[in-house]
């Protein structure tokens, strides 16, 4: 997807500013024309201006901005006086200052979606999108409500992600520091000891000896060999090829892919959800759900299923078809599309899901915390062994 700014002229001859994400120019123009619109100007944005990470508005904070919001839309209250309000009780200072901005903007005669999109950079895609769409249904409240559950959904997800990641990774990075610390700082001394006195040494303490004059010797080339196979690693992550083969071999990765994979499942389920409760049909549903995943395989294969929806074929038939979800989802839209409540269907598949990675991380950690230990363990006692031998002999032979 390619991120374009266009002027364009609606039935009404009324000038749009917009910024919007298309396939290409020719999709940009395709789906104006459906809208009526006449385009004036387009633009690519080929640079997108980063928002420091510590300014970004978080999923959370978008859930209580959707839900006060649709509460006082609900009440009665315009726009731009709900905007008042929310400013007053709102604490995210990033927040805060955008919807000052964007309140001015709506009492100039834009288009909330109009003001709001103005910075793209900071709320997500599928949030923007749905607003545009409440607007011009006219259900800018309903969909404000389905918002506030998703994002809050989303962010609870993400909470337990990360917090069943952190003791992990405490312990990773504690191998590693004191793996470089024993080589750079102990393994040197007893080296000098056992040079002067000509002790030979088994082949493991001659491996773990020249590996730490290896390091103290060059790290400045370490640390730029270091620096440059992350900044490589980044780059060529980028080339869509290689993000391809990346994101398709995630799918299939031991324990790590089956959660993954659920993830995406949970995602997808309650994207669906609630694109079809806010009244969408079922073919924008499915354009709109590809912008929310970002694995470029699966992304992929969603357009062949729009392709044959499109076509008439049944959703849950193209997807058995593909074998991307797992089965369980599958029969849920396939339960849905004949009942008719593919929303039902689709949240209730959403929250088995978000239950079924919460349980598989749990398990999965209780796993990995051990190993990691263990291999703490064994990578320091085998530094010490390589040089605790050479000392025993050493001292047998006095």
């Amino acid at each position: 997807m390619k991120l374009y700014k266009y002027k364009a002229v609606n039935n009404e001859g009324r000038y749009i500013n917009r910024v919007e994400y298309f396939e290409s120019l020719d999709s940009l123009y395709s789906e104006l024309r459906k809208k009526e619109y006449y385009v004036v100007k387009t633009k690519l944005i080929t640079k997108i201006k980063k928002t420091n990470i510590f300014n970004k508005i978080s999923l959370k904070d978008i859930s209580v901005f959707s839900r006060q919001l649709y509460s006082m839309l609900s009440a009665g209250f315009n726009i731009s006086d709900a905007l008042e309000v929310f400013n007053n009780e709102i604490y995210s200072k990033t927040l805060k200052n955008n919807m000052i901005k964007v309140k001015e903007d709506i009492e100039n005669g834009n288009s909330f979606y109009d003001s709001i999109s103005k910075y793209h950079d900071l709320y997500p895609v599928f949030f923007l999108e749905m607003i545009d769409i409440g607007e011009q249904s006219g259900n800018l409240d309903v969909i404000l409500k389905n918002l506030s559950l998703y994002y809050i959904k989303e962010h609870n997800i993400r909470k337990k992600i990360t917090s069943s990641m952190i003791y992990p990774a405490i312990i990773f990075m504690t191998t590693i520091i004191a793996f470089f610390y024993i080589e750079v700082s102990i393994v040197p001394m007893f080296m000098e000891t056992f040079k002067n006195l000509g002790q030979d040494m088994p082949i493991y303490s001659r491996i773990t000896m020249n590996f730490s004059k290896f390091i103290v010797t060059n790290w400045p080339l370490v640390l730029l060999s270091l620096f440059i196979m992350t900044y490589f690693i980044l780059k060529v992550r980028k080339i869509e090829k290689i993000k391809l083969k990346i994101d398709k071999a995630k799918l299939s990765m031991p324990v790590v892919g089956m959660i993954y994979k659920k993830i995406i499942g949970a995602r997808f389920s309650r994207c669906l959800g609630i694109l079809q409760q806010s009244g969408i049909n079922l073919i924008k549903s499915i354009e709109m759900i590809d912008k929310v995943l970002d694995n470029m395989y699966i992304k992929n294969k969603i357009q062949d299923v729009l392709l044959q929806v499109e076509k008439g074929n049944s959703m849950a038939d193209t997807l058995n078809k593909i074998h991307i979800f797992p089965e369980f989802i599958i029969s849920m839209i396939f339960l849905g599309e004949q009942g008719g409540n593919l929303e039902e269907m689709m949240n209730l598949s959403a929250d088995m899901y978000d239950k079924e990675v919460e349980d598989t991380l749990e398990k999965a950690v209780s796993f990995i915390e051990p190993l990691l230990i263990v291999v703490l363990g064994i990578i320091v006692g085998s530094i010490i062994i390589s040089i605790m031998v050479p000392m025993m002999k050493m001292m047998q032979s006095i």
